[in-house]
């Protein structure tokens, strides 16, 4: 039996070998992992113990282990939120340019857009990031991007308008609202 101390800083165990070398197939722990041998009071890397870092077992995938497999539906909405938010940073690029280009006239209507988009692509390539992290970043889905996404619809932003509901549809699934509970419990 092991315990070992989780991304999380959490202690977690005792764990059997078979489930420890299951995690590590599975990637939810690494050979970097600090694990405690059961009687010992030493903790070392899953990586430097022999028995663990052996060919591995065949069993059954476990469905009572307390981390939880990310969706494909929330990596779709991390990569769909990234390519939106490279892509709302460059409207906004165009919409100053264009201001500027048009001078006085062109900056009083071309700013708020330009500033609204700015802000909308920071704030989705930053929320993409913590979504295609391992473990997820967030413990809520961030639902408030897609709203901003839906409202840059003001400014004739489509391709948001468009990943803003797709992305909305896709937090509201059942999977994936239970992956976030998994992550609030643990």
């Amino acid at each position: 039996m092991y315990k070992i101390i989780g991304t999380d800083g959490k202690e977690y165990g005792p764990v059997t070998l078979e489930q420890l070398r299951q995690w590590l197939s599975e990637g939810r722990v690494n050979s970097q992992t600090q694990a405690q041998v059961n009687g010992s009071t030493d903790w070392q890397t899953l990586g430097s113990l022999p028995e663990v870092s052996g060919p591995p077992l065949a069993y059954p995938p476990s469905t009572s282990s307390s981390f939880c497999k990310k969706p494909g539906k929330l990596q779709a909405v991390a990569v769909m939120t990234l390519i939106c938010g490279i892509v709302n940073c460059l409207i906004a690029a165009y919409w100053l340019f264009a201001g500027l280009s048009i001078f006085l006239v062109g900056v009083l209507f071309t700013i708020i857009p330009a500033a609204y988009t700015l802000t909308l692509g920071i704030f989705e390539i930053i929320t993409a990031a913590k979504l295609l992290s391992d473990p997820v970043k967030v413990t809520r889905s961030p639902k408030f991007v897609a709203v901003m996404e839906i409202i840059g619809i003001l400014f004739c932003n489509f391709i948001a308008l468009v990943i803003g509901i797709l992305n909305l549809v896709f937090y509201n699934d059942e999977e994936v609202e239970k992956y976030f509970t998994s992550i609030r419990a643990q």
